[in-house]
């Protein structure tokens, strides 16, 4: 029987996980106990926060039941009344392993604000894209009005002039949707019997009527998605 490494990673991280949410938990129980002076035993300490600790694995009822277990467990462990000294050990230090559990999620999380710097520098290249676009074009007759005023004479050479990037029609292709606020933007685009979810450098295969047809995602920006085919024709998508 093979064992997944995956599922070991899974395991050895949930013990280590409880491990330590076990040792902190010992802490704060062990703080408030010597805060308000009451006896313990040491052994008992740690078997009363480790049943705790393992009770709350119980699915939908398991955090309740073991509030009702620490309880008892630390009345048994110290001899202290229940109310309010065993009470008052028990609400405390819960209160202060919830907040605990809050910071180690949210260290675990990182970082999940949008890049709105990302966000720019995208909306800011789109623009350039359809900017060197009609450039071309504006380019190309101003150059061919200029030679045939500095060329009186007429000559079988044709200037040369820099071809202008392809643009492509879009045919089936439709966009669906773009999500910006992410650490990778995606789009969402459909070929009008189904919808792809893609990621800028990301290549495709999508039906265009008369076949399938292979396309790379260039650009995500809020103004649209820029695609480019395997003859170096580029497709601007744009929201409806």
């Amino acid at each position: 029987m093979t064992i997944d490494p995956t599922t070991i990673a899974m395991f050895v991280g949930v013990v280590v996980v409880t491990a330590v949410k076990w040792l902190v938990y010992i802490g704060l129980l062990w703080g408030m106990i010597r805060i308000q002076k009451l006896n313990y035993n040491v052994l008992g300490l740690f078997g009363s926060s480790l049943a705790a600790t393992l009770v709350a694995f119980i699915p939908y009822v398991g955090t309740y039941l073991s509030y009702a277990v620490i309880v008892l467990c630390i009345w048994k462990c110290t001899g202290a009344e229940i109310a309010p000294d065993v009470l008052f050990t028990v609400i405390i230090s819960n209160a202060l392993m919830f907040c605990f559990n809050l910071f180690v999620i949210g260290a675990l999380m990182g970082d999940i604000r949008p890049d709105l710097s990302a966000n720019a520098r995208d909306d800011a290249s789109f623009a350039d894209f359809a900017n060197a676009d009609a450039g071309n074009e504006g380019g190309m007759e101003d150059e061919d009005s200029e030679d045939l005023d500095e060329v009186p004479i007429a000559t079988n050479a044709a200037p040369a002039v820099a071809a202008a990037p392809k643009v492509a029609a879009a045919g089936p292709l439709r966009l669906k949707g773009i999500t910006l606020n992410s650490l990778r933007p995606s789009a969402m685009v459909s070929d009008g019997t189904r919808v792809y979810t893609i990621f800028a450098g990301d290549s495709f295969t999508a039906d265009i009527g008369n076949g399938r047809a292979r396309f790379r995602c260039e650009e995500i920006s809020k103004a649209g998605v820029v695609l480019s085919n395997g003859e170096g024709e580029r497709l601007q998508l744009r929201l409806p």
